[in-house]
């Protein structure tokens, strides 16, 4: 069976093994093999918070994703805030650096933008202000500013581009439920038909 890495913040939560029970079983409809970090955790269970623990847990996240023949990525909003979880952006531009097909999903129900936009305005009573035009180097993926002055980047997607452009460029697409498993579903589906894509294609001989 082929191996999805299943990425995303859900190592956090008090239910990370039914939960990943839960995507696995999905993928095995599939004919997949869902492969969670905590899979490649056994042999440091007894280890205290701290640096070591934290170098040993990234080595076995690196080495699942070596091994791996795709991975899904949940990139939703973490801990109610703007951004998805920081450790799945960095693992999503890893896999994508090791060519593998990628999908993603999110219960973010709106743009960037968007969220940024409702997130400040009930944080902090504030509204996002219009980008004024004016001489730039760089291309500018957004038309707001925050009340910091920061470019609301990542005009149209769900997060930031560089994260969902490379899922996107491997071939899949995020998608979006308030529901996580309709959104994980759908995810799951695109990732196997790709994988099945990919499966089927055959190289012709060099003439």
């Amino acid at each position: 069976m082929k191996k999805v890495y299943l990425a995303g913040p859900t190592v956090f939560h008090p239910n990370a093994e039914g939960f990943f029970a839960a995507m696995k079983g999905v993928l095995a409809d599939y004919g997949l093999l869902g492969v969670a970090p905590i899979d490649n955790q056994a042999h440091l269970l007894g280890i205290p918070p701290g640096p070591d623990l934290n170098a040993a847990i990234y080595e076995a996240d690196i080495g699942i994703m070596r091994t791996v023949d795709a991975a899904i990525f949940d990139i939703s909003p973490f801990r109610n805030a703007t951004e998805c979880d920081a450790g799945t952006a960095f693992e999503a531009g890893y896999c994508r650096c090791l060519g593998l097909p990628m999908t993603g999903w999110t219960t973010q129900e709106v743009s960037y933008p968007e969220l940024v936009e409702g997130y400040v305005r009930k944080r902090y009573g504030r509204e996002l202000v219009a980008e004024v035009s004016e001489a730039s180097k760089g291309a500018k993926s957004g038309s707001l500013r925050d009340p910091d002055g920061i470019l609301v980047h990542s005009a149209g997607l769900y997060q930031n581009l560089m994260i969902q452009i490379a899922i996107e460029n491997s071939g899949g697409f995020v998608s979006s439920d308030p529901d996580w498993s309709v959104a994980f579903g759908k995810a799951a589906a695109h990732l196997a038909s790709v994988m099945d894509s990919l499966e089927s294609l055959t190289v012709s001989p060099a003439k």
